[in-house]
């Protein structure tokens, strides 16, 4: 939702430093996430958030590069006269996105939730840094694989990789509809 309200407001309004925000997730993309990950420690410890569950929250890399620029051409794609003609209505901008702008993008919405919920579920890098006292399933099944390099009972690895995989199983198979007609869209306002 954060992500979604920001591309909204640079995207469709125009102010000072529009351009420059638009540039900085474009040069953020250009940079290599391990090479922020000294920074991203050195705050979170700061902060007091090692080994805290709101890590998983605070780590979503809001306006990180990808994510924008879905949201960014789907926002340029919808027609600024819908905006015009809910301000005739006597509707202020908070109207505007929650009753127009942001149902008209839902579908992308969507798929980014799911699509960041699977990565989130399947990362280890994020937990074995900064929760390492707070395991996830992921980070299990990564320590357990490198044990199975040294001879450890492989097929209890691949009953895990299996339970694990259940949830993004049947959030796809929930959601296969709504992510085909995003992608079928998107090929079609090409």
């Amino acid at each position: 939702f954060f992500e979604s309200a920001v591309t909204y407001v640079v995207c469709k309004y125009k102010f000072k430093g529009q351009h420059f925000l638009y540039n900085l997730v474009i040069f953020r993309m250009m940079l290599p996430i391990v090479g922020s990950l000294p920074s991203a420690y050195r705050v979170y410890k700061a902060v007091g958030l090692m080994n805290s569950p709101l890590i998983l929250v605070t780590a979503t890399d809001a306006l990180s590069g990808a994510n924008f620029l879905i949201m960014y051409s789907f926002y340029k794609s919808i027609s600024w006269e819908y905006a015009e003609a809910a301000f005739i209505d006597a509707a202020n901008h908070f109207d505007v996105y929650f009753r127009i702008m942001f149902p008209m993008v839902m579908p992308a919405v969507s798929v980014l939730f799911i699509t960041g919920f699977i990565g989130r579920w399947n990362e280890y890098m994020t937990i074995s840094i900064f929760m390492d006292e707070m395991p996830t399933l992921s980070y299990g099944l990564y320590v357990f694989a490198e044990r199975c390099k040294m001879g450890g009972n492989s097929i209890i690895y691949y009953a895990g990789v299996t339970l694990a995989a259940i949830p993004c199983i049947v959030l796809f198979i929930l959601f296969q509809n709504t992510i085909m007609q995003t992608v079928h869209m998107g090929g079609i306002k090409g």
